[in-house]
């Protein structure tokens, strides 16, 4: 009599259960599906600024990018992030550690060449990873050769960077800036002063 009872009190108890705790489980698995999207998104981003600039590695943009890689591809603990997030994790210290060390101290042509070619192999892995783990299908000669620059946004870097070299050797006086003393003609145009006889 007792287990007739309890039989047919089983599927009133499930109904009660299932009328209670129904919501509060789809309210967590739509927060679960929200943290999801957001740690894509989070990744997503990275990978489309570090491939939108990989040929301006100047560009902020691209440094804020790679500073972000630990908080994007971490995931927690070590033991909680997906093997292709450690992947990640594992190439971003390894093109970090090749960027802060720098060619050493005094280097040549061929030992600067040799530092950028490295570079270059390491950043190619670190979007490797980042592809794998988005589950993006690049080769790795478009992740290494890919994208454009134009010469005009080069040059324009270069320049950039001999003028602010230029400021920091004047600014440590071990440089100086060149005058030229002019005067206006009749013409209206620039002319050099003659000093003479002053040498």
């Amino acid at each position: 009599m007792m287990d007739a009872c309890i039989g047919q009190l089983w599927p009133t108890l499930a109904i009660v259960a299932a009328t209670l705790l129904g919501p509060i489980f789809a309210v967590q698995a739509q927060k679960w599906l929200e943290r999801r999207r957001e740690v894509k998104s989070r990744k997503e981003w990275v990978f489309y600024m570090l491939m939108s600039n990989r040929r301006a590695q100047l560009h902020p943009d691209f440094v804020r990018a790679l500073n972000t890689i630990d908080i994007a591809f971490n995931g927690g603990r070590e033991s909680s992030r997906s093997k292709t997030e450690n992947n990640v994790i594992r190439a971003w210290r390894d093109h970090h550690h090749i960027l802060t060390v720098g060619p050493g101290q005094g280097a040549d042509t061929a030992m600067m060449k040799t530092w950028h070619d490295n570079i270059e192999e390491k950043f190619t892995n670190l979007l490797e990873c980042m592809a794998q783990d988005l589950n993006y299908s690049f080769d790795r000669e478009t992740l290494r050769s890919g994208g454009y620059s134009t010469k005009g946004s080069a040059d324009h870097e270069n320049e950039l960077t001999l003028i602010r070299q230029a400021l920091v050797r004047m600014t440590k006086l071990e440089a100086a800036v060149p005058v030229l003393n002019v005067q206006v003609n009749a013409d209206g145009e620039f002319e050099p002063i003659q000093f003479h006889g002053v040498r």
